[in-house]
């Protein structure tokens, strides 16, 4: 299991809908909670703020996710899934979509 050292930042536009990912290092849900509230409060004009979350705990990993109203499984669930895949713990990931009038699809979004 991987911890990230550091806050990590990343910016992303695709067909006018600009995207922004920030990683934090959490050690329980009540600092994912805090993390994810500073974003919502930092982007508070972005339509969207999707996340996931995966902690380790004593009784194992506890992991969730959000796609903050974008379709089922196409925001937070990829989040989730890049995470386990990289077998990352300790960390929350919000991503803030501002909206730029041009539908994405499922798969645009997924990506």
């Amino acid at each position: 299991m991987l911890k990230i050292t550091k806050a990590g930042f990343a910016e992303y536009t695709v067909n006018k809908s600009r995207f922004i990912a920030v990683a934090e290092y959490c050690e329980d849900e009540r600092a994912a909670a805090i993390f994810l509230r500073k974003l919502a409060t930092q982007h508070q004009s972005a339509h969207h703020l999707a996340y996931a979350f995966r902690l380790k705990t004593e009784q194992g990993i506890v992991q969730r996710y959000s796609d903050a109203g974008e379709p089922s499984g196409t925001a937070g669930k990829p989040i989730l899934q890049f995470l386990e895949g990289r077998d990352l713990i300790n960390v929350c990931v919000g991503v803030i979509r501002y909206y730029g009038g041009i539908n994405l699809g499922t798969g645009g979004l997924a990506r």
